[in-house]
């Protein structure tokens, strides 16, 4: 693929690296990859037209204003990444361990779970959960429902 992700195509072309397990939120839409092209302002010059998605990274403060962006294919795409609802609570933990806040879709708009870790500040000595709501902020205890739900939401990515 011209000017754009180069698939890795055997065995050997991964020797000496070591496997990762990335989490990150990203934002993307479907496109060709003449079209990723095209949005890079680069002549459309060869006959790959492949369908993928175009793909924006955050940069270290979590801002979209200035977004690295990629071309992945259909397929390592469609793998690797889900939309940010209808997620497990264990994804939803995830989010929360980077500072992000979740809901179900069948709480209150003002409310939702956040993770607070102590510092030295805090009489807390290990990490819990709460919620927060119109009624202000309350330590929270999952349900087993919650827990095993698979319709979690991120609702706001707060970058630590």
């Amino acid at each position: 693929m011209e000017n754009g992700a180069e698939l890795v195509s055997s065995q050997t072309d991964t020797e000496g690296m070591e496997t990762y397990l990335g989490t990150k939120l990203i934002k993307a839409k479907a496109a060709t990859y003449h079209d990723f092209v095209r949005e890079k302002g680069e002549d459309v010059a060869h006959k790959d037209d492949s369908d993928g998605y175009i793909v924006a990274y955050a940069d270290v403060n979590g801002s979209f204003e200035n977004a690295y962006k990629s071309f992945s294919p259909k397929d390592v795409f469609e793998a690797a990444y889900r939309k940010t609802d209808g997620l497990s609570f264990g994804l939803a933990v995830d989010s929360m361990r980077k500072g992000g806040k979740v809901k179900l879709p069948a709480w209150g708009e003002d409310v939702f779970i956040q993770i607070q870790f102590p510092d030295d500040n805090s009489k807390m000595t290990a990490p819990y959960f709460y919620v927060t709501s119109r009624f202000g902020l309350v330590p929270w205890i999952p349900t087993m429902i919650e827990q095993l739900s698979e319709a979690w939401v991120i609702v706001e990515v707060i970058h630590n």
